[in-house]
């Protein structure tokens, strides 16, 4: 029996807040702190979250309006991809595209059997990069449950949710790490004071603290993911926004471009065997014509932890695995490792020692199915460049065994959603299903003899769906994005201004 009373989080960035807010939510009555340094800075140049964002607003009790607003985000559909080989395309998945009948996703099914191109199997608005009036005029529903995050602002926002909500967060630089004779953590040794805990969530990052010092060993993906340099870069703010990140193929890689409220975060991911950082910001500003200023220089390893959970510490984030930025996985991956904590610890503590096990096995599988996806968008017939042309002629070496059995199987049905049955997976059958559209994987033939396969009654209901709310039958009210956004955020701080004055 390990009693737990008291909980370090070592790491201020994104992840360790997130992670600490929401333990504190599933663990009121716990000493929950979280330790950071001052000392190690943020890169800043823009975030973007998937759909599991909404999970973790919902949960710790906080409205996604609210973190728009104070974030300074911008709206996120999804990604949309240029140059990568095949007509350009987005992944955004989306109701009602993505109900399903049974575990087949039908109504996408019966639009890419018609041959509907990629921008015909997302909402209007996100090609045209508008968003419903009714949500900035009359406080609907949010239209998405992403984001894209000025990285700064995220941080003082979630500081301030962690002082509102009695999680203390001290500024101290771990310099040691002091272990019982069981092997368990027993004292962080800061540069200004020790710290003691029952348990430990190490969100440190890059640096591993934590798990370096119990054992954990870092397994590469560098025969998976040939990318292992960026650049990242901002620039100013444009007179509009689009509601999706941009990712376009360079020569050696791909480059971001990510809107925030007042600025843009960039940034170019490349292998290094193919050009070097100077190179590479050349390239950027021969695309943009323009020069820019590189805020950081970064090289990776993508790979992961072999083990996320070792005696009383669970990794989180970045800490655990880095895979690239090109799916936008980081704080996706911190929420859905941090919700199996909070359903595990009980377990752990009452002597479940098992339960650390489980832990690494369910985050190994979020790890290769991130993997796998993110591999996916490099299967194309792309060979303008070095870089590319090797990608392709060398697909057996770095595509694993899931894509080298699953490629051919979907190039004749739709991914199914028992394939992806197991709790926590990012990315299930919908999101591959868009992104094997845009690559042009599908035969459309083949998908359209499975869709006839269905009984009468399935195809009258998707067909009824897709008339009455797919096609351009539907009439709403829209603005473009920035002006919508910036009314929206003016009248929601109205809103909450008269809440305030009620009170």
């Amino acid at each position: 029996m390990k009693k737990i009373n008291k909980i370090i989080v070592l790491g201020g960035g994104t992840s360790g807040l997130t992670s600490a807010l929401l333990m504190k939510t599933q663990f009121p009555h716990l000493d929950i702190k979280v330790i950071e340094s001052s000392s190690i800075g943020v890169i800043g140049v823009g975030e973007g979250s998937t759909e599991h964002w909404r999970n973790f607003c919902q949960t710790i009790g906080i409205t996604l309006e609210d973190s728009l607003v104070e974030c300074d985000a911008t709206l996120k559909t999804g990604i949309k991809f240029i140059d990568w080989g095949v007509p350009d395309y987005w992944h955004a998945t989306c109701e009602p595209y993505s109900r399903p009948f049974g575990d087949y996703l039908a109504i996408y099914a019966k639009l890419i059997a018609d041959d509907v191109p990629p921008e015909g199997i997302v909402l209007k608005r996100i090609p045209e990069n508008v968003v419903p009036s009714i949500w900035v005029n009359d406080n609907g529903p949010c239209p998405v449950n992403q984001f894209h995050f000025n990285t700064f602002s995220t941080n003082t926002y979630l500081h301030k949710l962690c002082e509102e909500r009695k999680i203390p967060t001290v500024d101290d630089k771990i310099i040691d790490v002091e272990l019982d004779q069981d092997g368990f953590i027993k004292t962080l040794k800061g540069e200004k004071q020790e710290h003691t805990a029952d348990f430990f969530i190490d969100s440190s990052g890059f640096a591993r603290v934590l798990m370096k010092k119990l054992g954990a060993k870092w397994q590469s993906y560098k025969d998976k993911l040939w990318v292992n340099s960026a650049i990242a870069f901002p620039t100013e703010d444009t007179d509009e926004y689009p509601c999706y990140t941009l990712s376009t193929a360079m020569s050696a890689g791909w480059m971001w471009n990510t809107p925030v409220r007042g600025r843009w975060g960039n940034g170019y991911v490349f292998d290094d065997r193919y050009i070097n950082f100077d190179q590479a910001q050349a390239e950027v500003e021969k695309k943009l014509g323009r020069k820019v200023e590189i805020a950081k220089k970064i090289k990776f390893d993508a790979g992961k932890l072999d083990r996320a959970w070792i005696k009383n510490c669970a990794s989180v984030g970045l800490c655990t695995s880095f895979v690239e930025p090109l799916e936008s996985t980081a704080i996706t991956q911190s929420i859905l490792q941090t919700f199996m904590i909070m359903n595990m610890l009980n377990s752990w503590s009452s002597g479940g020692d098992n339960v650390a096990q489980l832990y690494n096995e369910r985050v190994n599988d979020i790890c290769e199915n991130i993997l796998d996806f993110i591999a996916i968008h490099y299967y194309v017939p792309k060979d303008d460049t070095p870089f590319w042309k090797d990608l392709k002629d060398n697909r057996d070496s770095w595509m694993s065994d899931f894509l080298k059995e699953k490629i051919p199987q979907w190039r004749h049905r739709m991914p199914s959603i028992i394939e992806f049955d197991k709790k926590y997976l990012p990315f299930t059958a919908d999101n591959w299903a868009v992104t094997l559209h845009g690559l042009k994987i599908f035969d459309v033939a083949s998908l359209k003899h499975e869709y006839e396969l269905l009984p009468q009654y399935a195809k009258d209901y998707v067909e009824e769906v897709i008339f009455n709310e797919v096609r351009d039958d539907v009439d709403y009210e829209v603005l473009p994005h920035k002006q919508g956004l910036l009314e929206f955020i003016d009248n929601y701080k109205k809103y909450k201004e008269k809440l305030y004055e009620n009170q």
